[in-house]
């Protein structure tokens, strides 16, 4: 199956590409609030995480644009719809079996644009087998109507030792 991604905007690609230089720049500690503006884009992420965790469809709907893409393990979600149709209750069963901590955060937020990225760990059991997995999280948000909302997650993980 061949999946379809949205046409770029070439000035948010850009946008977010300065972000993550500067993201890049910035200590991987877990993320300290240093501006309202950084404050409000964790407080979003942290929105989505709490939304799977406890399977709260109307708080996840409230951090994800409409035109949100994810990225997760190979696979393409290429609209909130989409995701909320299919992937999030998978989602919160698992987090539900296995749960995650978030090790660091970094944020970068500039110009109406931002940037989290995070690193996590994962262990517990799910269908019976153990899991043991170290996770690296991208999220892309944009300021739109005075309220940031997330358009592009990138999550991905590997077995630790």
């Amino acid at each position: 199956m061949r999946a379809c991604l949205p046409s770029l905007n070439v000035a948010a690609l850009a946008a977010a590409l300065l972000v993550t230089t500067a993201a890049v720049a910035q200590s991987a500690s877990p993320a300290k609030a240093e501006s309202p503006g950084t404050a409000k884009v964790i407080a979003v992420v942290n929105q989505l995480r709490e939304a799977i965790r406890s399977g709260d469809v109307a708080l996840a709907e409230r951090a994800l644009a409409e035109n949100v893409t994810i990225f997760e393990q190979g696979h393409v979600e290429s609209s909130r719809a989409e995701y909320m149709g299919h992937h999030f209750k998978e989602d919160v069963v698992y987090a539900k079996l296995v749960p995650s901590k978030v090790v660091s955060v970094s944020t970068a937020v500039d110009a109406g644009m931002a940037l989290v990225t995070a690193t996590t760990t994962t262990d517990g059991l799910y269908k019976d087998k153990p899991v043991k997995s170290a996770g690296v999280e991208t999220y892309v948000l944009r300021l739109r109507d005075d309220a940031w909302r997330i358009e592009h997650i990138h999550w991905s993980n590997r077995k630790r030792q």
